[in-house]
């Protein structure tokens, strides 16, 4: 069952109380995240999937830099929860599908139906409605299976998507898949997050809302 919006609220209030007193500059390093001091104060600069954000590290809310909007609730909770435990963790450079990590694998089903089944329904049986998406969210293409992407929602986290096309008689199928060192880097449930927001959103840009 979801979780309610105050939950969430809750959630992300309690997070910013954990970061109270960070390091700002320190903690920009080890997150991937550029740093600066403006006039309005310190700032933290980074790219999600093709939008620049700033973080006021006082306040720790997340906004766009064009415009000013809000980050949608639940990567803000990610975002900061990236932020809290990031340790410059190097990438090992193996990537693993999500639910064969073995901290993940109980969460198998629970992956499939969040995100990769809804990458099958929009993606399996024509892999090119992939690429405009993956180049609106400022995605890399990478040569693996019918169709697939490196996306960039946190800088230092990579999520890999892989989209094999349908064929007669055998239904088709998409991948998400981190690099190794993923589980040290985030909690569990927030990289499942990662994966069915990097969906739902490969998803809606690819119907055109």
């Amino acid at each position: 069952m979801p979780y309610s919006r105050k939950h969430y609220l809750a959630v992300l209030e309690e997070s910013k109380k954990e970061l109270e007193g960070t390091d700002a500059a320190e903690k920009a390093r080890l997150c991937g995240f550029e740093f600066e001091e403006t006039e309005e104060g310190p700032r933290m600069f980074f790219i999600s999937l093709g939008v620049q954000y700033e973080i006021d590290p006082v306040t720790w809310e997340i906004r766009r830099v064009a415009g000013g909007r809000v980050m949608p609730l639940q990567m803000r909770i990610v975002t900061l929860h990236y932020i809290k435990r990031a340790a410059g963790v190097p990438l090992k450079g193996e990537l693993i599908p999500l639910t064969k990590f073995p901290e993940l694998m109980n969460y198998g089903p629970v992956i499939r139906r969040r995100s990769e089944n809804i990458l099958s329904r929009c993606f399996a049986d024509n892999p090119e409605l992939f690429f405009p998406a993956l180049e609106k969210l400022g995605g890399e293409r990478i040569n693996m299976g019918d169709a697939a992407g490196r996306f960039h929602q946190l800088p230092l986290l990579p999520v890999v998507v892989v989209v094999h096309e349908s064929e007669p008689g055998l239904p088709g199928e998409a991948i998400v898949m981190m690099d190794a060192s993923a589980p040290e880097m985030m909690h569990l449930e927030d990289l499942v997050v990662l994966a069915e927001l990097l969906s739902h959103k490969l998803a809606s840009v690819a119907a055109g809302d």
